[in-house]
């Protein structure tokens, strides 16, 4: 056998799957297919270009490992063929052209490369004692198959990709390089190096609430921290402050009172942010504050003095929303939850907020500050204070939002992956998302930076693998022969 190439540690293109079923069931949804592997790998296989050995892949062992790297310009490529197909494969190849004395065999003629894009393996070899098949452009980089493992097999999952190479076909990806690698599947890190300029960006900063994402109530949620939370705070008090300044002179001593509170309440937001769906039927949020019990107490007090001005209002025979208010209505995990009702709010809301309302048409709203969080939490739906109280009693093990100042960006979601697609493609509505239910161990994204390097880290259930039988041909009973399949 010849001498193999060298194979560099930052590769135009390389990649290792320990376990490919599991890749190719998980990457299924976002093909709009089933769960079958081998139906996934057909898939691909039919909109791969001709001449990449798509016919030997029907044969792949799935649980088996595939490696394969652009090296000097020539796509190497192994993976091992099932136990029973090695004999047919071997036949096969025994038509070819062989090349060499070793066993090699030419599988295509030299072809002109696309744009960015290496030219077909050409040549293959079958070691008929491990299963495994080697696609290469020459006898050197068949040899060459047999180092993949070594150099780039030491986790479950990865790959890399040189960035500089991408651009030739996608001009605007704005990473130097690119790259994946874990256990599995179910837990890898995807590692972008040399970020240029990312518009929308910079208005994110670190800082998401990382932490209450990791709750089996949650459908799907987002957290991260706004950038410019605060000239965000300055102008709505500005606005604010206008407005009142408006006003005659007794309506405007009423309205200072509550403005002083309304300030209380934006300055104790420091741009940390959180939103999602569920439990069942609720929207939650969260909003970052340096002092969680301060920043709920100041929101309490803007409620009650609210209130109190309704009420007021009410004396003198101005039509008002009623809203009833109850304090500590439960505590749960040292969260003492607050309880705010807009009764009758059918009349009061949009129409697209009709399915946060409960049966009698009020609106629930529950809060409280929770100081592991580091956010004053909310929830909003038919039965608010419930709601929150499981969402907090859910997370008051996870992560505090102290230790997740440096986390960028992070996301979860816990239904499966093929209706989450399904629901992206149909632009759902509200009454639709809120009817979801969490199906599954939810997959959470997080992402941190250094400098222009991005980590983003993704954890979920690992997928079950599961391959249909292929059909048996049809047997003529006379002739207890195959039929031909049908063209």
């Amino acid at each position: 056998m010849p001498r193999p190439l060298p194979l560099p540690s930052k590769p135009e293109f390389a990649a290792h799957l320990a376990n490919p079923g599991q890749a190719l069931v998980t990457l299924a949804p976002l093909l709009g297919m089933g769960t079958d592997p081998r139906a996934v790998l057909r898939a691909l296989s039919e909109r791969a270009p001709a001449g990449w050995g798509t016919e030997f892949l029907e044969v792949m062992d799935l649980e088996q490992p595939y490696a394969a790297a652009i090296v000097e310009g020539q796509v190497v490529m192994r993976f091992v063929i099932r136990r029973s197909a090695v004999p047919d494969t071997k036949r096969k190849l025994a038509t070819k052209t062989p090349v060499g004395d070793w066993g090699a065999v030419e599988i295509g003629r030299s072809a002109e490369a696309e744009l960015g894009s290496p030219p077909p393996p050409r040549l293959a070899w079958l070691d008929e004692g491990t299963g495994v098949l080697t696609l290469a452009g020459d006898e050197r980089g068949l040899a060459t198959g047999r180092e993949l493992l070594g150099a780039y097999g030491r986790d479950g999952v990865f790959a890399t990709f040189d960035g500089t190479e991408l651009r030739k076909r996608v001009p605007e990806f704005p990473f130097a390089r690119i790259g994946v690698s874990g256990k599995s599947v179910a837990d890898f890190h995807v590692t972008a190096e040399g970020a240029a300029p990312i518009e929308g960006l910079d208005e994110i900063t670190e800082g998401a609430l990382s932490g209450l994402l990791d709750s089996p109530t949650l459908v799907v949620g987002a957290s991260s921290r706004y950038a410019k939370y605060d000239a965000v705070v300055k102008t709505m008090i500005a606005d604010a402050s206008r407005t009142v300044s408006k006003q005659n002179f007794l309506v405007r001593g009423v309205l200072e009172d509550l403005l002083g509170r309304y300030k209380k309440v934006l300055r104790s937001w420091n741009g940390r942010v959180m939103v999602g769906i569920g439990p069942t039927g609720h929207v939650v949020a969260a909003l970052g504050a340096n002092d969680a019990k301060q920043g709920a107490a100041a929101l309490s007090s803007l409620v009650g003095a609210g209130l109190d001005n309704l009420a007021l209002a009410r004396t003198f025979g101005v039509s008002v929303p009623k809203l009833r208010f109850q304090r500590n209505r439960v505590t749960t995990a040292g969260v003492a939850v607050q309880a705010l009702t807009v009764v009758n709010a059918r009349t009061l809301v949009p129409l697209e907020l009709g399915p946060l309302l409960d049966a009698k048409g009020d609106l629930q709203i529950a809060y409280g500050g929770s100081q592991n969080a580091g956010a004053v939490l909310v929830a909003v739906g038919p039965t608010a204070a419930d709601a929150l109280s499981k969402w907090i009693e859910s997370t008051k093990g996870a992560s505090p939002g102290q230790a997740t100042q440096g986390d960028l960006i992070a996301a979860s979601f816990a239904v499966a992956a093929d209706n989450a697609a399904a629901l992206l493609q149909s632009q759902p509505t509200l009454a639709t998302l809120l009817g979801l239910k969490p199906s599954r161990v939810p997959t959470v994204v997080t992402a941190t930076r250094k400098d222009t390097t991005f980590d983003v880290h993704v954890t979920g259930p690992l997928p079950r693998v599961v391959e249909r039988p292929a059909r048996a041909p049809r047997q003529d009973p006379l002739a207890r022969q195959p039929l031909p399949r049908a063209r």
